[in-house]
């Protein structure tokens, strides 16, 4: 008979897409004079950092290729999916 094996609390995941965001924007990856990042820091030293994604510089490609798990090349979407009219 086997001891019964206590439960894992479910585990969080954080995801963090921002705009013109670099490795260089945060304290993580060396020490820089312009941002001091602290919680993201405290996010880092407490779970697991994946640190090595890089996607389209538009949205519209970049989330979904975050639902789908591929690049956007890959399943061709390139371009924005609504274009807005700009009033002229």
């Amino acid at each position: 008979m086997t001891a019964p094996v206590a439960a894992e609390p479910p585990r969080n995941i954080v995801l963090i897409l921002a705009d013109d965001f670099d490795r260089a924007d945060t304290t993580l990856h060396g020490k820089t004079s312009l941002y001091e990042t602290p919680n993201i820091e405290r996010l880092d030293a407490h779970g697991m950092t994946f640190s090595c994604a890089f996607e389209s510089p538009i949205i519209s490609p970049t989330r979904a290729s975050i639902m789908i798990g591929q690049n956007s090349a890959r399943y061709g979407m390139t371009v924005q999916v609504a274009h807005l009219e700009v009033e002229r």
